[in-house]
Order: C-alpha cells, then sequence, then structure tokens
C-alpha cells in the first residue's frame, strides 16, 4: 500500500462535504433576520469602540444592557439611542 492510498484512507468522509462553497452566481436566498440585541463583540465591531470602552459605559449605566445567564446583551434600540445621544465629531 502507498503512502498516497493510506491518507485517502484515513481521511475524514465528512471533510469534502463541509469544505464545500456554494457556487459561483447562486444567492443566498435564506431570509435575513433582523438582529435585536448585540453581543458586547458584536457592538463593537459595528461601532469601531473598543471592548474596554463598551464595559465601563455597560458599568456607569451609560449604555443600557440586560444579562441572558452569563451573557451581556445590548438592545438594538438602546445601541440606536446611544449613538444619536453622541455628540457629533469634530473637523480636525
Amino acid at each position: 500500500m502507498r503512502i498516497s492510498d493510506l491518507s485517502r484512507a484515513t481521511a475524514h468522509p465528512r471533510r469534502k462535504i463541509q469544505n464545500r462553497r456554494r457556487p459561483a452566481g447562486r444567492k443566498d436566498t435564506r431570509p435575513k433576520i433582523p438582529r435585536l440585541c448585540y453581543s458586547i463583540d458584536d457592538f463593537c465591531k459595528a461601532t469601531s469602540l473598543g471592548r474596554t470602552l463598551v464595559k465601563e459605559l455597560i458599568k456607569s449605566g451609560e449604555l443600557p444592557h440586560f444579562k441572558l445567564g452569563r451573557r451581556v446583551l445590548i438592545p438594538l434600540k438602546a445601541a440606536i439611542e446611544f449613538l444619536a445621544s453622541c455628540p457629533p465629531a469634530r473637523d480636525e
């Protein structure tokens, strides 16, 4: 038995299925579900704010949040209101 035959025999059978991609030109037809809450990491990515700053805003009460189990979530409405209350950026 050659080494190449051995590697094929021991390869995970589902690996090829997991690595398949959508063919080019096909669109994702799944409905987009609107996001109702953001995790801290998702909020940081969406707003380009640092994790430490977001945690400080939550701790000070400036950014409303709630906990679901161990997870801290920021409601979409609270995120929009917080961003609207921020002063506009100054041109330097």
